[in-house]
């Protein structure tokens, strides 16, 4: 093979051209199809290093790792194969692209640009990165490095060709010309010199007047209405209810709004964990969720508290194949009728520190409350520790998935057969720890050494890390259960936002 491929053929201006295609599927890219990269490409040659400014500009290839949105995505630096590399991945963001939200936040053609990219770059079946060769290329000098919203994103212009023989092809371009962004770019590069034909081609897709420009989602509820309904509901009416990014661009849907009634378990980061208070299963137990409120919902950590029970509304997805929620809204980000609004709360009968949780009288005051408003209340993790000690095979993980719940599971070392359970790693031994340190993920089994992890992500002060655990020895340990790829995980709260005495005098993990 021939390991340095050579491209340098100018850029070639553009005029003004037209849409010809029909406003379903894909539209043609006359700009796009004419522009080429006048640069040389280096197979294998890696993009840049998070401090490498040196050249004042970056290019080369990238092994996609997931496609997060329309305009972001997480990669490996240079061509790896994801399933041996020890790299850590890093995030761009697309340059001069700002596609409709699909993640916080759900908005009109914000999951069909997501999975539009996803299309191009993604191998869904396969589970790996869809073109032969990905190129991201920026001048730094002119762009910068990151992503002025975020000081851990890369930007640049991404370029794609599916084969070994054919010419790359400018995604960002490719995104505004089939109408799921407008352009953002404003800035001049000598090396990087797209402005012109950025400019060209978002004037005649404005003119089209076609999905952002102009054109209504067809997969969006447009409408103020909001279905009021339980976890479990929306647990077993997923495919009516929530987001659906398909293969099929015309059939993605956005979801409809649904308002929640439960009572919070549990903070993770500044996102919760909550269960039904009605419609319980046949023996009695509540549905749980997590819901999604970091980006939507300010300080929640700070404003809300566990074991109150409050309403919400918000649109169900899926991440990783795990149903939760997300676009939760408040007074800042919704109307009126789609405030958090807190329905009952501990404080009001007493319970205003951890030790509260330990004085039966206040707590039975506040169930018997509860009660009276029809509301079944419980903010103790379901305790199935027997459960899971009979499990041998994974997939029996399967039933238990949104759970909140008690297991016991034992520390294992990490090997070479083992499947990755994160994207952003850095493996040592018996634990992954995330590139930015925020994050770690704990290698387990159980009884009958069925693998799963242990997921726990630093916020503020303190998390369960790395050295809460030992190779070998046995821990009860409280979470969410959540599927991960292959695998499943059990997410622990962060304890240094919420951790009341009631779940345990130990925390959410202690020695078995």
């Amino acid at each position: 093979m021939n390991h340095k491929a050579l491209f340098l053929t100018s850029i070639i201006a553009l005029g003004s051209a037209s849409f010809l295609a029909s406003c379903s599927g894909n539209f043609k890219t006359p700009f796009t199809d004419k522009l080429t990269l006048a640069h040389e490409v280096v197979e294998g040659e890696r993009f840049t290093n998070p401090s490498d400014t040196v050249n004042g500009y970056a290019l080369g290839e990238v092994t996609v790792a997931e496609v997060v949105d329309g305009d972001t995505f997480n990669f490996y630096n240079g061509r790896v194969d994801p399933k041996t590399t020890s790299d850590i991945t890093h995030t761009v963001r697309f340059e001069g692209v700002n596609t409709p939200e699909s993640t916080a936040r759900i908005e009109p053609w914000g999951v069909k640009a997501s999975q539009f990219v996803k299309s191009i770059l993604w191998d869904n079946e396969n589970h790996k990165q869809k073109p032969y060769s990905v190129v991201i290329q920026n001048d730094i000098s002119v762009f910068g490095q990151l992503d002025n919203t975020s000081s851990e994103r890369f930007i640049g212009f991404v370029w794609y060709k599916m084969d070994e023989n054919s010419a790359y092809r400018l995604l960002n371009l490719e995104i505004i010309e089939q109408c799921y962004s407008v352009s953002t770019l404003n800035l001049y590069s000598e090396f990087c010199p797209y402005l012109d034909v950025f400019n060209e081609a978002y004037k005649n897709a404005r003119e089209s007047k076609r999905r952002v420009n102009g054109e209504k989602d067809p997969g969006y509820d447009y409408t103020n209405s909001i279905l009021d309904v339980s976890i479990k509901y929306i647990i077993e009416n997923y495919e009516n209810l929530g987001v659906s990014s398909t293969d099929s661009l015309e059939s993605s849907d956005s979801g409809v709004k649904v308002r929640v009634t439960g009572v919070i378990l549990a903070f993770s980061g500044d996102s919760i964990f909550v269960r039904d208070v009605t419609d319980p299963y046949e023996d009695g137990t509540y549905a749980s969720i997590y819901a999604y409120t970091a980006l939507t919902v300010i300080g929640m950590s700070q404003t809300y508290k566990v074991g109150q029970i409050i309403s919400f509304v918000a649109k169900a997805t899926t991440y990783h194949n795990n149903i939760q929620l997300t676009d939760v809204k408040d007074l800042t980000t919704g109307s009126k009728d789609e405030k958090i609004t807190v329905l009952l709360s501990p404080t009001d009968y007493g319970i205003r520190k951890n030790s509260d949780w330990q004085d039966e009288t206040k707590v039975n005051s506040l169930k018997q409350a509860a009660t009276a408003l029809g509301y079944g209340y419980d903010v103790m993790p379901y305790d199935i520790i027997d459960k899971f000690d009979q499990i041998g095979d994974v997939s029996q993980f399967s039933n238990f998935v949104g759970d909140y719940v008690k297991i016991k599971l034992t520390v294992r070392p990490g090997d070479e057969n083992d499947e990755k359970p994160t994207l952003n790693e850095n493996v040592t031994d018996y634990y992954r720890l995330d590139s930015d340190e925020k994050g770690v993920t704990i290698f387990a089994k159980n009884a009958l050494n069925v693998k799963m992890s242990i997921r726990s992500v630093y916020i503020q002060s303190g998390y369960y890390g790395k050295d809460n655990f030992k190779v070998g020895s046995t821990y009860v340990v409280m979470g969410q259960i959540a599927k991960y790829y292959d695998t499943y995980q059990i997410v622990v709260p962060n304890r240094a936002c919420v951790s009341p005495a009631y779940y345990s005098t130990l925390g959410y993990v202690y020695l078995a």
